[in-house]
């Protein structure tokens, strides 16, 4: 694999996101059917996978186990040779003590995994252990003439199931403050599992046209109006609101977590500083915890027929982003449809 990620002849760079795909047991036939079809209509330069590769919980001291899925997904993003890159969610570090440097050892053994300093040209690394922040990047994308115009910041999640989270650490706050300042005026769009507390603040403002310029999809519980976004610490929360509000370089948000919200949004954090957040669509059909937590049988239905996708990103060399949906739809074949494009020009 080259060690350089660049835009093509139109200037444009396309990335792939997948959400918790979180594997229990083996990467089952429909899930990877369903995966096939989104990389094969996507296209991507790049994929990124959001968190909750696994549900770790249900893994309780079984490395065995825990190693056979974690070299199936490689296995199966070496086969597409796509680069590719992930961040862990709340659930993959919950089945033993420092389990993420295991599995991020494994990741690293593909061919096209992107995450190591010492394998790929020009990206920078924080990873801290007894912090439970290991999968946190910046990797950049080049045009023609080997100019950074584009970066992807990516950001590890807390190993949590029951407590409250906490957002962000303030060595994470000061990895995106060190990137900011090391290339300036580059653009980054940031890829982690929790969503933020912007994203409960975009929703509930969707009809304030001078916050909200453009809003599509739905969440997980529109009854309650609830996003799970990443903190209750508002103090803590706050640090990384104020560096991206100093910065101003995050043109894009795109999370995972809340397994069947979808949304996207065009939203104003201030006068000159619009941002694109969205969520990524469910990719696999492997939600197995059904067979060990008690949900009630309308839930189970619900989610198994939910349809299974991802999200589009396209970034351009001139900061302009389009994002859209791609989902499987059940009533045309199973075929993958594309809905709720979202744009956002600079």
């Amino acid at each position: 694999m080259k060690n350089i990620l660049r835009f093509d002849k139109t200037k444009k760079f396309r990335i792939l996101q997948l959400a918790d795909i979180q594997f229990i047991k083996k990467m089952d036939k429909k899930s990877i059917e369903v995966m096939d079809k989104t990389i094969a209509m996507a296209n991507p330069d790049f994929i990124v996978l959001t968190g909750d590769q696994i549900s770790g919980e249900y893994m309780w001291l079984m490395k065995k186990r825990v190693k056979k899925i974690l070299t199936q997904i490689t296995e199966y993003f070496d086969k597409k040779k796509i680069p590719w890159t992930m961040c862990f969610g709340n659930h993959d570090g919950l089945w033993k003590k420092k389990s993420k440097l295991f599995m991020l050892d494994i990741y690293k053994r593909s061919e096209y995994f992107v995450g190591d300093s010492q394998s790929f040209g020009d990206i920078e690394v924080y990873c801290d252990n007894d912090k439970d922040s290991v999968s946190n990047y910046f990797i950049p994308i080049k045009d023609d003439t080997d100019k950074v115009k584009y970066g992807i910041l990516v950001l590890d999640c807390e190993t949590c199931l029951t407590m409250p989270y906490k957002g962000y650490l303030d060595e994470q706050t000061e990895f995106y403050k060190s990137v900011s300042k090391k290339y300036k005026d580059v653009p980054l769009v940031l890829f982690t599992h929790l969503p933020l507390e912007r994203m409960q603040q975009a929703y509930d403002n969707r009809q304030n046209d001078s916050l909200v310029k453009d809003f599509k999809g739905e969440i997980e519980k529109p009854e309650v109006g609830r996003v799970y976004y990443a903190t209750f610490d508002k103090e803590q929360n706050k640090k990384f609101d104020d560096a991206m509000l100093e910065y101003k370089n995050i043109k894009g948000v795109f999370v995972g977590h809340d397994h069947i919200s979808n949304f996207a949004v065009n939203y104003n954090l201030e006068k000159d500083y619009n941002l694109i957040m969205a969520y990524g669509r469910l990719s696999t059909y492997a939600f197995g915890c059904w067979q060990y937590c008690p949900f009630k049988i309308k839930d189970m239905k619900f989610y198994k027929n939910y349809p299974k996708g991802g999200r589009v990103i396209d970034i351009y060399e001139n900061k302009n982003i389009v994002t859209f949906d791609l989902y499987e739809d059940k009533n045309d074949d199973f075929k993958m449809k594309i809905r709720n494009e979202m744009r956002l020009f600079d």
